[in-house]
């Protein structure tokens, strides 16, 4: 199991540095990192709007309410399971609010099925290039870290290092976390906030 993740990682490793290989060669040529595409506005549903900006706060509060000194409470899979179950159903529910907007289609929300293999290129190589950047900020930080205050996730890995766990944190850490984050933030409040800022400079 050691010499797996020693492995898998040297992977990870080699795939960034090919990234930002190209990524460096595209900057000096001063070619586009990535093409253009034109993206539709979302309409503005006040439903959804504020469905979010509950969801957000609600997240703030579990955050920081809690004193500072406070050690990371423990979990376990029941845990992991019952976030990716409340991340879904109301990322579906603002989904449906959303659709049931006048005028709106998945293509309103960046979801575009003649396209899904460039969207999923593009969101690999997102996130190996975002890698770089990540591990140097942990390396930085990493003495004002203490075990104490480590994220329950990595407590919960530590405690039970089995396939089960890994699968179950991995799909809310890669996969429901960072489209509910794209749903809330880029859709929902930053289409709002474009929204609004374009109403302002027309008047």
């Amino acid at each position: 199991m050691q010499y797996l993740g020693y492995f898998l990682f040297s992977l990870l490793g080699a795939a960034v540095f090919f990234v930002w290989w190209h990524v460096l060669l595209k900057l000096q040529s001063r070619q586009p990192l990535l093409e253009y595409r034109e993206r539709p506005a979302v309409g503005w549903s006040p439903i959804a709007f504020y469905l979010a900006a509950i969801w957000i706060v609600m997240l703030l509060v579990y955050r920081f309410g809690r004193p500072t000194k406070a050690e990371t409470p423990s979990i376990d899979l029941r845990d992991v399971q019952t976030q990716i179950f409340s991340s879904v159903t109301i990322l579906l529910l603002l989904l449906a609010i959303l659709a049931m907007t006048k005028g709106q289609t998945l293509a309103n929300f960046s979801i575009r099925f003649s396209r899904i293999r460039e969207q999923i290129t593009d969101g690999v190589i997102g996130f190996l290039a975002s890698m770089a950047p990540v591990m140097l900020v942990l390396l930085a930080t990493s003495m004002l870290r203490k075990k104490e205050t480590q994220h329950a996730f990595l407590k919960f890995l530590e405690s039970d290092p089995g396939w089960t766990t890994i699968l179950w944190i991995g799909l809310t850490a890669v996969v429901v976390t960072p489209v509910a984050e794209e749903l809330l933030f880029r859709v929902i409040l930053q289409g709002r906030s474009e929204e609004h800022t374009s109403e302002l400079q027309s008047h």
